[in-house]
């Protein structure tokens, strides 16, 4: 092992995440702090699921035709510097999202291109992506910081700065050629639309991650509204990444013992309990007593959502229904639930923006529980 190299992996993944941790947790309370309604929050958040719909198979598609991961990857980060910047320049609506749909565009390619970078390294990929979560988490909790001793402008300064040393860094680490993906089969998606519990499945998790992403976008919100300070934001996402790590190491203990299902069932009632205590609008020692919540919801959720579908579906067809999974979640349900919880934010409160991803969970448990009733019929059958 090249251990130079490894470290370089590291700080990759650490400062990536850290500047994403930066902006991304804060930019509702920004938006939020200029006067923007909860309507219009939620127009400019949802737009970047949107976008990425659309917009990230073509960064793949490039990436893919050109095998130039490393200078795509490096060209974006560049341009996402002074692009997070500028956005901190324009208060009008009209205008910041003109700039928010700038940002989105290059912003949208992060992630796959990051992906398969990591991937052709030789080194594990886990291990080099938990460092990932603790740039994250850290992220948050300094930029918290930061703003109470500063303001809400510190967003503007961080991420930019890490992702300078992103940049750096990159620059260091040699890139091997990725394989190319094959085309898109749609007679692989024909087939998986008629996997019922395939369908089910998905459908079950559009009513449940996009309460995830709506969180993620509103919380900084939240946590203020109950009287919490800004520092305290960022503790609170540092112990809510921390939670997940336990939870994600003993998954496969928990699927052996309870089945996917029963742990897809675990996982989405945790969720619902957590958005039902935050529609209560408790105290801010509530929320970092159940920190623990998020790591029963999300992080087991996230690794059982993954194996739910190699289980159920053909070995020539995973890629394609996690691809579909990932459109599912990260796109359509997250834009949706993004747009409807900051439309709910600025009518009736920010509480019942929980009440409503908590009645969302609901429904998707309901489903969760027909599809194991559905199951255990057609194997009785």
């Amino acid at each position: 092992m090249d251990k130079k190299e490894y470290l370089n992996y590291r700080i990759l993944n650490f400062s990536i995440f850290f500047g994403g941790g930066a902006f991304f947790a804060y930019v509702g309370k920004y938006l939020d702090s200029i006067h923007f309604t909860g309507t219009e929050i939620g127009i400019i958040i949802s737009l970047g699921a949107l976008i990425s719909i659309f917009v990230q198979p073509i960064w793949g598609y490039m990436s893919d035709k050109t095998g130039e991961y490393k200078k795509i990857l490096m060209f974006l980060i560049v341009m996402l510097s002074f692009l997070e910047i500028s956005l901190s320049v324009f208060k009008d609506f009209k205008m910041a999202m003109l700039m928010f749909f700038i940002f989105y565009l290059f912003n949208c390619g992060m992630g796959p291109i990051f992906d398969t970078v990591l991937s052709t390294a030789k080194y594990d990929y886990g291990k080099m992506r938990l460092w990932g979560s603790v740039g994250f988490a850290v992220g948050v909790f300094f930029t918290g910081i930061m703003i109470d001793l500063t303001n809400i402008y510190a967003i503007f300064v961080v991420f930019p700065m890490f992702y300078v040393i992103s940049f750096y860094i990159l620059r260091k680490i040699d890139v091997k050629g990725a394989k190319p993906q094959d085309n898109i089969d749609y007679h692989d998606i024909l087939l998986l639309l008629k996997n019922k519990k395939y369908i089910l499945f998905l459908l079950s998790s559009f009513f449940i991650m996009g309460t995830m992403y709506a969180n993620n976008t509103y919380f900084s919100i939240f946590y203020e509204k109950i009287g919490g300070e800004v520092a305290g934001t960022g503790f609170a996402f540092l112990l809510f990444a921390l939670s997940e790590v336990p939870f994600m190491s003993k998954s496969n203990e928990i699927i052996k013992r309870i089945g996917s299902e029963g742990a897809l069932v675990l996982a989405a009632s945790s969720f619902f309990i957590r958005w039902i205590v935050y529609s209560l609008m408790p105290s801010p020692i509530i929320i970092i007593a159940t920190f623990f919540l998020q790591g029963l919801s999300i992080g087991l959720y996230i690794v059982v959502a993954i194996n739910y579908i190699k289980e159920n579906t053909a070995k020539e067809r995973r890629t394609m229904a996690l691809a579909l999974y990932s459109v599912s979640t990260g796109g359509f349900s997250a834009m949706f639930f993004q747009f409807i919880a900051g439309f709910i934010y600025e009518k009736y409160g920010i509480g019942k923006s929980y009440l409503l991803m908590g009645i969302s969970v609901l429904i998707g448990i309901f489903i969760l529980i027909y599809m194991h009733f559905v199951e255990k019929k057609r194997v009785a059958g």
